[in-house]
């Protein structure tokens, strides 16, 4: 009787253990840090990754916006306040009188659900934010939008937005419109995107495993800071239709008020704009945590299967013998302990050696070798499991 409960608690634990996902884990990396260089992770769950006409990473560079976009708006290519010295152009929009639309819009048919996105955006000097509602003297560059989801049609339903809201007190708000979604503001939103210096914006959406289930997902994080993390949403509610990305940028929905004038100009610029309906990418940090990462680049994947990733490096505005580290996203949202740290312009062909490292989220320990903590905690139950087999076994023979 005895045996069969061992073998009913081992069966319960052995099924915990197999479901759990483990982390990605970089195990090695090879290749020199220069801009446009190769570079090779080795290592284990990374996942899978399949590109197809969806994902768009844009850094202007050819001089050109790509052709995948369905529209960019108002914006134009320019090199007239570049965001480091490797670049030679970014995209602008000088916000006022019939040019309020500095973004990037997908094609209407590409809607799936999940989506990752990312830009880097300043606002210069001589932007005024404004402070007031409709009604207000003060309400041009109040109601912004900066990152939206809309459903395939233009129907006005279950789409999700994220907005600057001068009117709010100087805030963000993120909500979906009509499902009962009350929205969530986060304060102090002028600070955070103070004039005159660049700030990078991620996005990462997910959406509910169907209507009415609130279980969909919604992460953001400004200049490395996660400000937003949400996993209980209710993203669709009456209807069961996927959205795509519809504003990935600046959206300045209300003109001057009465009285009001544009008080141009006011200078927007952006840079590196990441599209792509997966969560898995790489990105090399300043911060030895997930937690406190730091202003990121986000690097071109070149190839992705579970056990290797290459990419191509994107410098970025790093500089000549600054220190980052790598970390790995799967698809899951998952991420890889900190690989690191690596000097800028330096050459690289290590396996990591066993031994602990910060996991960066937690702030807790992850062994650094072959084996994630879900597989090593299944090891040591299988052996304590085994010993007990044995005893008893050796028990009921001595009993015979």
């Amino acid at each position: 009787m005895r045996i069969r409960i061992l073998f009913g608690t081992f069966f319960i634990f052995f099924s915990f253990f197999s479901s759990s996902s483990a982390a990605p884990l970089i195990q090695g990396v090879s290749g020199t840090f220069e801009h446009g260089e190769t570079i090779t992770l080795s290592g284990s769950d990374f996942g899978n990754r399949v590109e197809d006409e969806t994902f768009i990473f844009d850094t202007f560079e050819s001089g050109t916006f790509q052709e995948d976009w369905a529209s960019t708006y108002d914006l134009s290519v320019d090199s007239s306040d570049l965001r480091h010295p490797r670049s030679q152009y970014q995209a602008h929009n000088n916000f006022a009188e019939g040019t309020s639309q500095g973004r990037f819009q997908a094609s209407r048919d590409h809607v799936y659900e999940k989506w990752f996105a990312q830009y880097w955006m300043k606002v210069d000097e001589n932007w005024d934010w404004g402070t007031t509602g409709y009604d207000g003297d003060d309400r041009f560059l109040s109601n912004i939008k900066i990152f939206r989801l809309w459903n395939p049609s233009d129907a006005v339903i279950e789409n999700f937005v994220v907005a600057f809201a001068g009117w709010g007190g100087s805030s963000f708000i993120y909500t979906v419109e009509h499902t009962g979604e009350s929205g969530e503001y986060i304060y102090n939103a002028t600070d955070m995107m103070s004039k005159g210096s660049w700030h990078l914006m991620q996005f990462q959406y997910g959406e509910n495993s169907s209507p009415g289930a609130a279980d969909g997902q919604f992460k953001f994080w400004l200049d490395g800071v996660k400000i937003a993390d949400r996993d209980d949403m209710i993203t669709r509610l009456n209807f069961d239709v996927l959205k795509r990305p519809f504003i990935i940028g600046f959206s300045a929905v209300w003109g001057p008020g009465s009285g009001e004038s544009y008080q141009a100009p006011n200078d927007f610029y952006m840079d590196d704009v990441w599209m792509d309906n997966a969560w898995n990418r790489v990105e090399i940090c300043p911060g030895e945590t997930w937690a406190e990462k730091g202003k990121c680049e986000i690097q071109a994947i070149s190839t992705w299967t579970d056990s290797s990733i290459s990419i191509e490096l994107n410098r970025g505005a790093f500089n000549s013998g600054d220190e980052f580290y790598v970390y790995v996203v799967d698809e899951s949202g998952e991420v890889s302990p900190p690989q690191g740290p690596y000097e800028m312009g330096g050459e690289v062909d290590e396996v990591v050696e066993s031994g602990s490292q910060d996991d960066g989220e937690s702030g807790g320990v992850v062994n650094s070798g072959c084996r994630s903590s879900a597989s090593t905690s299944l090891e040591m139950f299988l052996v304590v499991f085994s010993m007990l087999v044995i005893r008893r076994v050796a028990f009921v023979r001595a009993k015979v």
